[in-house]
């Protein structure tokens, strides 16, 4: 692993942030024409989003490691530390409401996005360590990866037209059994365990569940 990428003139570029400003990067780039509105908004927009989703991230990790975690506010706040769960539905949440009030947003325009920062992100977490997989005959699953490699599939797939009925959903559905099944294979212990299933895992069927009955109630509409 190497969670220090280079140093430069006694400088360290650490890899997990570098590689979160390269997943934020991407989704503004890949997203930001879609938004038909004016600069301003889109700063407003845009800002509101990261921090929905940072806060959302947040508060998750938090829950889940509140009683394992020695608490520092500042390590917590500027540090590492987040779930994604908790940050792609603070973000979906946001933008759901923002779209009931300006017509021109809508959830589906920001899935392509959504799923290529994903895939990037996640190759910040194999450099640091964070999210391992479990050790097999001495070798160390790459679920960081293989959640990566499958990310920029799904990214792949949207952009030929798949899912066009709604992106959201076919994202959701594909992503939730993707990374229910991919836990079994998690060897870190910062994700939260429930009996025999993570916290990611029991989110990942619950949110299963959902897709499948707004998919079955607009079959019936």
């Amino acid at each position: 692993m190497k969670p220090v990428l280079l140093s430069f003139l006694g400088i360290n570029i650490y890899s997990y942030p570098l590689f979160l400003g390269f997943a934020l990067a991407s989704f503004v780039l890949l997203s930001e024409n879609k938004v038909k509105e004016n600069k301003i908004f889109k700063v407003l927009f845009y800002s509101g989003l990261f921090v929905s989703a940072y806060l959302g991230a947040k508060t998750l990790f938090y829950f889940i490691n509140q009683d394992s975690m020695i608490f520092d506010t500042s390590s917590f706040i500027l540090g590492g530390g987040f779930v994604f769960w908790g940050g792609a539905i603070a973000g979906i949440v946001y933008i759901f409401f923002l779209s009931r009030l300006n017509k021109s947003l809508s959830l589906d325009i920001f899935v392509p996005a959504l799923a290529f920062s994903h895939g990037i992100g996640r190759i910040g977490c194999f450099l640091v360590g964070c999210c391992h997989g479990i050790l097999v005959q001495g070798f160390q699953v790459p679920v960081q990866l293989l959640e990566s490699i499958f990310c920029f599939w799904i990214f792949y797939l949207l952009t030929k037209g798949i899912g066009k009925d709604s992106k959201l959903l076919f994202y959701l559905a594909f992503y939730s059994v993707f990374r229910f099944v991919i836990e079994f294979l998690r060897g870190d212990t910062h994700r939260g365990v429930w009996g025999v299933l993570s916290t990611s895992q029991i989110i990942a069927l619950l949110v299963l569940a959902t897709v499948l009955i707004v998919k079955k109630k607009k079959l019936k509409t």
